[in-house]
């Protein structure tokens, strides 16, 4: 017998109006009383979880009188924030315990989404791996490379029940894409928190705090231009870009240097020119007073693959810091000869743009290459991307519309400058945050650095010592798995009952289009604080404010759209509204013991529409 829920109790459409306003009145007073922080411009509740084990909230910012220690990978709401601290509860409970925090040993989780895994899978005998690649440059290297050995995951663990705690998932969601393959198939990829078992040693170095900051925001850029004639007007809209960005990097982020190889066909007249390291602002006044000397290039196919290898044999990096980032900005139009032909004498001629690439990687070279214009001899993509992908970097490829690309050229350049800068800057603090002074040295926990900062830091000095090991939930970038991974919502019991009863609404052929949408716009007034503008789509409104990601357009109207509707194909979407409805109902009733333990449970996200 089919137990009875709000979608198949007939008396309740006679008094649903009464029930909603009922609702409002309750809603309304629990919004009032809302207590907890949320992101931004939007109305989700921010969370943070713990950023290792061992992290203990406390009863005052800086304070030393413990509160209660983190659970990895469960979330923590904020409801202040103060001093580098934030103030966290357990739950959304108004009387749950609180405690405070450094906003450096919690990592922000602002999305209701997570990845469990699908424990039939461990029914098997082949215990399935867990496969992750600590930033998605790295993963999209693999996808696109298939090359395990250069671009291979950066976790890789055996997923069993003794390896991964059931209380160690879901893993929480941050952020979803997609990424073309090697076989040039697309597959989704995903943004996780995830607990990672490393080296709990530490990095000593004669460094201070604020050098270490110093030396890891530091990044030079190396910028290889294509100076032949078709490359004037470039040369001047670069030069004015880089201009105008460096108004905008913040003062505390610009510890940039920049040099330039210019180049041409082996046979023109002054075929290389180099500029050593320096403020980048120096750069973009070469580049524009060199963009009416652009000439030459008769070739056809320019040679490519020695100005970027010129960018280690000539080009002076070591008048740079040895720890700073490499960054090599290759920029090229026409046509790229296949292999190097001895621009310079430091160019060993014959080898192929995977030869490059790996003499580049050697000296911790990443490439972001842009090809500039529409000519393309048939050998330029191909070149840059091999170039961009093996060493880790970007590929920017002509767009096919001229127009477009013209603007978007400044695009490119200025976020990828702009957007290094700033990452490397924000990596930065977070390590010098994390150092301790003990006497004339610093100690960094290694846990907080990955490989790459670890090499730089060691670069710059510092000695690691070796320790036993730790969780610490990091960041990482996984590919989708249907077959493992199931993905879940957090979600409070108030949230459920809300959409339902706005679900129950929308299907009730019995109330007129007025009485409906006037019922609709109170709950919504009521639970998320925001009026319904004429035109606005409902479910636009619902999934921003709540942080909820429906699986179908269902409610994609307007509630004008809705009532103007035939009135046969209003029925049909009623019908549809009704079963989604009912399945969120059968859950509330299923999950009803688990809200009575906590105030928020992981939901699958197939019962959302």
């Amino acid at each position: 017998m089919t137990k009875p829920t709000l979608f198949n109790r007939p008396h309740l459409a006679r008094s649903l109006l009464a029930v909603v306003l009922l609702t409002v009145v309750l809603l309304s007073g629990n919004a009032a009383a809302e207590p907890f922080r949320k992101v931004p411009d939007s109305g989700v509740l921010l969370k943070v979880v713990a950023a290792s084990e061992g992290v203990v909230a406390t009863a005052g910012p800086g304070t030393a009188a413990a509160a209660f220690e983190l659970e990895l990978l469960r979330p923590y709401f904020v409801t202040d924030e103060r001093s580098g601290h934030y103030l966290i509860a357990k739950s959304q409970a108004a009387r749950s315990r609180r405690g405070w925090v450094e906003k450096a040993r919690v990592r922000p989780w602002n999305t209701r989404e997570g990845l469990d895994l699908d424990a039939t899978v461990f029914l098997a005998d082949d215990r399935p791996w867990l496969a992750a690649w600590h930033d998605r440059a790295g993963l999209e290297a693999y996808a696109r490379t298939g090359d395990k050995d250069r671009h291979g995951p950066s976790y890789r663990a055996r997923l069993d029940r003794s390896s991964l705690p059931e209380k160690l998932r879901p893993y929480p969601l941050l952020d979803q894409g997609r990424v073309e393959t090697l076989t040039g198939d697309e597959k989704t990829i995903y943004h996780v928190l995830i607990p990672a078992q490393l080296d709990s040693g530490k990095v000593t170095t004669s460094l201070s705090p604020a050098e270490i900051e110093e030396v890891l925001a530091a990044v030079s850029f190396c910028i290889v231009f294509d100076a032949t004639a078709s490359m004037e007007e470039y040369a001047r809209e670069m030069a004015a870009t880089i201009t105008r960005l460096l108004e905008q990097i913040p003062k505390e982020a610009r510890r940039v240097r920049a040099g330039l190889v210019l180049f041409r066909d082996r046979f023109d007249d002054q075929p290389l020119l180099i500029m050593e390291p320096g403020p980048l602002g120096d750069a973009a006044t070469v580049l524009a007073k060199n963009a009416g000397k652009m000439a030459g290039g008769g070739d056809g196919a320019e040679p490519v693959l020695d100005a970027a290898l010129l960018a280690i044999t000539e080009y002076p990096w070591k008048r740079a810091r040895s720890s700073e980032k490499r960054i090599l900005v290759l920029v090229a139009n026409e046509d790229a000869k296949p292999e190097t032909v001895g621009l310079a004498k430091s160019v060993e001629p014959g080898l192929d743009a995977a030869q490059v690439a790996d003499r580049l990687v050697r000296k911790g070279v990443t490439v972001f290459a842009l090809q500039a214009g529409p000519a393309d001899g048939g050998n330029l993509r191909s070149t840059l991307s091999t170039l961009a992908v093996r060493t880790g970097g970007e590929h920017y490829p002509y767009s096919g519309d001229a127009a477009s690309y013209d603007r978007g050229f400044a695009s490119h350049i200025k976020g990828l400058i702009h957007d290094t800068v700033l990452r490397s800057a924000a990596e930065a603090r977070r390590v010098a945050a994390a150092a301790v002074t003990s006497g004339e040295r610093s100690v960094v926990p290694l846990h907080v650095l990955d490989p790459r900062l670890r090499a730089r830091l060691e670069r710059a000095g510092a000695t690691v010592i070796a320790g036993g090991s730790t969780l610490v939930v990091e960041p990482a970038w996984m590919f989708e798995r249907k077959d493992l991974h199931l993905k879940k919502i957090l979600i409070d019991k108030r949230t459920v009952e809300w959409l339902v009863l706005v679900f129950n609404l929308l299907a009730d052929s019995a109330l007129d289009v007025t009485a409906l949408r006037h019922g609709v716009r109170e709950l919504v007034q009521a639970f998320l604080g925001e009026r319904i503008e004429a035109g606005t789509e409902l479910q636009e409104l619902v999934e921003k404010r709540l942080g909820l990601h429906f699986r179908t357009n269902l409610l994609g109207m307007s509630l004008e759209g809705f009532g103007a509707m035939p009135a046969t194909e209003r029925r049909l979407l009623q019908k549809r509204i009704e079963t989604a409805g009912t399945r969120l109902s059968r859950f509330l009733e299923t999950a009803t013991p688990r809200f009575e333990r906590s105030a928020s449970i992981w939901m699958p996200v197939s019962i959302l529409p």
